[in-house]
C-alpha cells in the first residue's frame, strides 16, 4: 500500500514531506523487511534533489547495511540510482571494506551487483575485484560466501576474468580447491565458463 502511495506521487512537495517524515531513521527503515520496499520505492521514484537528505545517510551507511538482507537490496538500489559521482563514491566505500564484505552472508552480493555487465562502472569494479581476489585467491575460494563472487566473475567473458579463471586452473590451485566443498564449486564453475 505504502509502495502503491510512494508511486503516485507527482509533485515535489509531497515526494519532501516522505523525505522529512523517513528522515533520521534511514538505516532502520534500510533494514526492515516492509519499510524497505518504501525506501527502495521513494529511491526508484523520487527527483534525485529530492532525494539527497535520504540519500545521503544511506550512503555514510552502506557498508553496515550490508550486514542484512533487506540492507544490501536497498543499498543496490540506491547504487542503480544514484548519480555518477555518488556510484564512484559508494563503489569506494564498498571496495575500501572488500575483505569484510566479501565474507558476509549478504554483503557478496553487494559486490556481485557492482561486477555484473551493464550495471555503471562496472568494467572497473571487476578489475579491481579481481585484483583484490588474487591477494588471497584460495582462501576465498574456499569460502562459503566470498566463493559465490569468485563463481558469478567465472561466468563473465572479461579478460579479467579470464585471468581468475586461469589462476583457479593452476595445478596448484586445483590441488587445494578440488578436495574442499565450496572450492570444488569454484572449480567446477571455471570449467563450464572454460568450455
Amino acid at each position: 500500500m505504502a509502495q502503491a502511495l510512494v508511486g503516485a506521487l507527482r509533485e515535489a512537495a509531497q515526494e519532501e514531506c516522505i523525505v522529512a517524515a523517513l528522515a533520521g531513521q534511514e538505516a532502520q527503515l534500510a533494514v526492515h523487511p516492509l519499510a524497505s520496499h518504501v525506501l527502495k520505492k521513494c529511491l526508484l521514484s523520487f527527483d534525485a534533489a529530492v532525494l539527497r537528505p535520504l540519500a545521503a545517510p544511506l550512503l555514510a551507511e552502506a557498508v553496515s547495511l550490508a550486514q542484512f538482507q533487506c540492507g544490501v537490496v536497498v543499498v543496490k538500489t540506491l547504487y542503480d540510482a544514484a548519480s555518477p559521482a555518488a556510484q564512484h563514491g559508494l563503489r569506494e566505500r564498498l571496495l575500501g571494506a572488500f575483505a569484510s564484505i566479501v565474507r558476509h552472508e549478504f554483503g557478496n552480493y553487494l559486490l556481485q551487483h557492482l561486477t555484473a555487465d551493464g550495471v555503471a562502472l562496472s568494467e572497473d569494479s571487476r578489475a579491481r575485484v579481481v585484483a583484490l581476489l588474487g591477494q588471497d585467491l584460495l582462501t576465498y575460494c574456499r569460502h562459503p560466501h566470498a566463493s559465490n563472487v569468485v563463481e558469478r566473475l567465472l561466468d563473465q567473458t572479461s579478460a579479467h576474468c579470464s585471468a581468475l579463471r586461469a589462476q583457479v586452473l593452476s595445478e596448484a590451485s586445483l590441488r587445494v580447491l578440488v578436495g574442499d566443498p565450496f572450492g570444488y564449486y569454484v572449480v567446477e564453475a571455471a570449467t563450464h565458463a572454460d568450455a
